[in-house]
């Protein structure tokens, strides 16, 4: 009996350290894709636009969206290691709210102008997904 509980036990945790490197590994390819596209959106743009909807409106930020729940926490990671400069970072803000549904203004009545503003927001106030 015991030979059976240790061999659970070996194959319990092999499971959850494969489950773990193919979680880290399925991070990378989102912050990979992730990346990719925002740059795909940058070089695109007019980057003097004042206007979220000329960064947006693209099969780039739609790549970045149709990743689903999974790119949240990755683009936060992205935002708060600074990977992000500002537009990045509002398209960032503006993905976070599109794939979860979480509209704080219409939510929370909270508004926001830069990114720092929305993911102090967002994390203050437990936005939750919509699944």
């Amino acid at each position: 009996m015991k030979k059976v509980l240790i061999i659970m036990c070996f194959i319990v945790i092999f499971l959850t350290a494969c489950k773990n490197e193919e979680e880290f590994e399925n991070n990378d390819n989102i912050k990979k894709t992730i990346i990719e596209n925002m740059e795909k959106i940058l070089s695109e743009s007019n980057g003097f636009s004042s206007i979220p909807s000329t960064y947006i409106e693209n099969e780039y930020y739609s790549n970045i969206v149709e990743i689903g729940d999974s790119a949240v926490p990755v683009l936060i990671v992205l935002y708060n290691e600074l990977y992000f400069d500002s537009l990045e970072g509002y398209i960032a803000a503006l993905a976070v709210q599109d794939i979860t549904g979480c509209d704080l203004n219409k939510k929370y009545n909270l508004k926001w102008a830069k990114a720092s503003e929305f993911f102090e927001l967002w994390k203050d106030n437990n936005c939750s997904f919509n699944n």
